[in-house]
């Protein structure tokens, strides 16, 4: 008897272990979930979704696509990779009872690789092998099958649908199997409408280079560029279509695209470079995949990175895939995914963390910026440094009209455009409160100097004063400083003196080229959040220090060089301080830019590139004065030596790097050599 239940009990747990290998709930997360910090870098977060359906005895093959009817039906397109067309199939799974209901077949399925669902529960199912597009009714009934356009305007040489979307305006779009001429745009009946959208052609650094010079003279480049084919397409529920791009070297593999066809998206972030499928829900959050690297990617209506999660593996790792082929999403917000070699379904439920980014989200959308601003607020208690988080709570202060914690979170999302709408309106206020108090301190100010004029010309209460400016004066330094406004003004007279020794030290040279260093310095870090790209904590104070001197005296050096073979008057010493005595404008420039990008906004950019624009030109001005004066040259021959200045900076530059490249060989070589003789003398 003890024998008996022993092994009635041991076949149960078999039993069991048995069907856990081909369905069951997943409790855990095997994945990482990723967010963007306000730094705009990958970190960890918490688990947005966490994996519970996982289905291996389905009897999938090699599932391809994935869609949800309106009674939150998921139909699974499949057929068999071996070759065998007759298990091709639609396979209909109803994700309540966890098991398929029905299947949906056609005579003519070969590889079916895409499918669509309209708002009548009409199916459209693309297969590219049999170049048919078949169309179903709600009752899975076949209505039509639609073939290749007879339109000349169809200039494809094959027609073989992959990848499909429908409107609710009778619209069918079509992804061709390695179509680069874009999303194909045909009617119910199959009539061809043209093509709705198409990739750019992307031409890297040195085929733009090729081709600018192929256009200069009237060429064609050898060989035609053709744009990456679009990888997936959808259609939302308002109508509106996206579509994705699997491109090692397109910037915006996910688009959304307008009823002309542009792309509404621009500088989105993309973590994988193959998106292969997208999947929008009914509020408008963006689902994408992966089918060679796994990943899961979530963005908002507007483009915005939610968060991330998935990967690869080729072992049996529930959340990671072999080749993760589809995704979906139902109206519960739960996704669905497939495997196209392992043949398994994986869903994932979102978790609370997930859900109160998208009420925030929806909450905003709806008006309701008090409930959102609570919501985002608590979204940051578990993630303060979430660019989203930030940028969303910003938003609704910015509507709430709480302009200065508005600007405090576009600052740490980096969100340049609103901080800029947000800071006019600060300023605005700022100066509507102060008006009449700076029209007060000005009259003030003007009253009180009339008034100093009137008493010092009665007491002389100023004479002293100007008594010890004008001892000052006659020092060296005050005189060299005076120099510098007379070389503003009169460049060619003042140069001249430079060239004949009356004016000129090289003190007050060092003086000028680090004082332009600490302004430049000043400018590349403590310029306005609007301006400063690059945090101060950023920023590589070595490369900045080399490269400042390293320009500055390379550009002496070459132009004493030059100067020197092309019957030049003057030697290294004053060339170096010509060239330094030119940088007031500079310095004067780069200290009122760097005060005006605190003060400015986006649109008014303009202003502080006028201004660096005026003093780099005027320094460039007095450059050609100065060479032109203290070499006794010609307007040609200054600009000669200028070019070849340039020139020779650019070889000494190409010079440099070759040395400190093969140095770096050289070292690796002693280095591994060593290592070698180490290892074999005393082994």
């Amino acid at each position: 008897m003890k024998k008996g239940l022993i092994l009635i009990l041991g076949l149960l747990l078999a039993t069991l272990a048995f069907s856990g290998m081909n369905t069951g709930y997943a409790s855990s997360n095997t994945t990482h979930t990723y967010s963007l910090s306000t730094k705009g870098e990958l970190i960890i977060t918490q688990d947005a979704y966490l994996s519970d359906q996982y289905k291996l005895n389905l009897g999938l093959l090699s599932p391809q696509d994935l869609f949800f009817d309106s009674d939150d039906l998921l139909y699974i397109v499949d057929y068999d990779a071996g070759g065998d067309a007759s298990k091709a199939r639609i396979v209909i799974y109803d994700p309540t009872i966890g098991s398929i209901v029905d299947q949906i077949t056609h005579p003519d399925f070969l590889t079916p690789t895409g499918i669509a669902i309209n708002a009548e529960d009409h199916l459209f199912v693309a297969d590219p092998q049999a170049n048919k597009i078949f169309h179903f009714d709600d009752e899975g009934q076949h209505v039509q099958t639609i073939e290749r356009p007879e339109s000349r305007a169809y200039v494809a040489s094959q027609f073989k649908p992959k990848k499909i979307a429908v409107d609710d305006n009778a619209n069918i779009y079509v992804v061709g199997e390695g179509d680069p001429n874009g999303v194909l745009q045909l009617s119910y009946s199959g009539e061809f409408l043209g093509y709705f959208a198409s990739n750019d052609v992307y031409y890297s650094p040195e085929e733009r280079i090729r081709k600018f010079f192929y256009d200069l003279f009237g060429q064609e480049m050898g060989g035609v560029k053709l744009p990456s084919p679009f990888s997936n397409v959808f259609v939302d529920r308002k109508g509106i279509l996206y579509s994705t791009t699997s491109s090692q070297t397109m910037e915006n593999r996910l688009k959304k695209h307008s009823t002309s066809g542009s792309n509404l998206f621009s500088g989105i972030y993309n973590r994988t470079e193959q998106m292969t499928d997208v999947y929008v829900n009914r509020d408008g959050i963006i689902f994408t995949s992966s089918v060679s690297e796994g990943y899961i990617d979530v963005y908002s209506k507007y483009g915005d990175f939610i968060f991330s999660f998935g990967g690869t593996s080729d072992e049996d790792i529930i959340g990671l895939y072999s080749s993760l082929e589809s995704i979906a999403v139902n109206s519960r917000g739960e996704i669905y995914t497939v495997d196209s070699e392992q043949g398994y379904l994986l869903s994932y439920m979102p978790t609370d963390y997930a859900k109160g980014i998208y009420r925030g989200l929806n909450l905003f959308e709806e008006g309701q910026y008090d409930e959102a601003a609570e919501q985002w607020e608590d979204v940051l208690m578990l993630n303060q440094i979430s660019k989203l988080g930030n940028d969303q709570l910003a938003k609704c202060y910015m509507y709430q009209e709480d302009y200065d914690q508005a600007a405090t979170h576009f600052e740490l999302a980096e969100n340049r455009e609103f901080y800029s709408d947000t800071y006019w309106e600060i300023r605005n206020l700022w100066i509507q409160d102060h008006l009449s108090m700076i029209f007060i301190l000005m009259g003030g100010f003007a009253v009180f100097v009339v008034a100093l004029k009137i008493i010092n010309r009665k007491y002389h209460i100023f004479t002293p004063i100007g008594h010890v400016l004008g001892q000052a004066k006659k020092k060296m330094f005050f005189r060299e400083l005076s120099f510098m406004k007379k070389i503003i003004k009169n460049p060619g007279n003042s140069f001249y003196e430079i060239k004949k020794g009356s004016k000129g030290s090289m003190s007050m040279a060092l003086l000028m080229l680090f004082t332009l260093f600490a302004v430049f310095l000043i400018n590349s870090a403590f310029k306005g959040f609007l301006f400063q790209m690059t945090a101060v904590e950023d920023l590589n104070l070595f490369a900045i220090i080399f490269g400042y001197f390293s320009i500055v005296l390379a550009f002496v050096f070459s132009n004493y060089l030059i100067t020197s073979i092309n019957r030049g008057e003057s030697g290294l010493k004053k060339i170096f301080i010509q060239t330094t005595y030119a940088f007031p404008p500079l310095i004067i420039g780069m200290l009122l830019s760097t005060l005006l990008t605190h003060i400015v906004t986006l649109d008014e950019a303009f202003f502080v590139g006028f201004t660096l624009f005026l003093a780099y030109a005027y320094t460039f001005i007095l450059l050609l004065t100065g060479i032109t004066e203290i070499q006794n040259y010609e307007f040609k021959d200054t600009l000669k030596s200028l070019l070849l200045t340039l020139l020779l900076m650019i070889i000494l530059t190409i010079s440099v790097l070759f040395v400190q490249m093969m140095f770096s060989q050289i070292v690796d070589f002693i280095v591994v050599v060593f290592r070698e003789v180490f290892m074999h003398g005393f082994s």
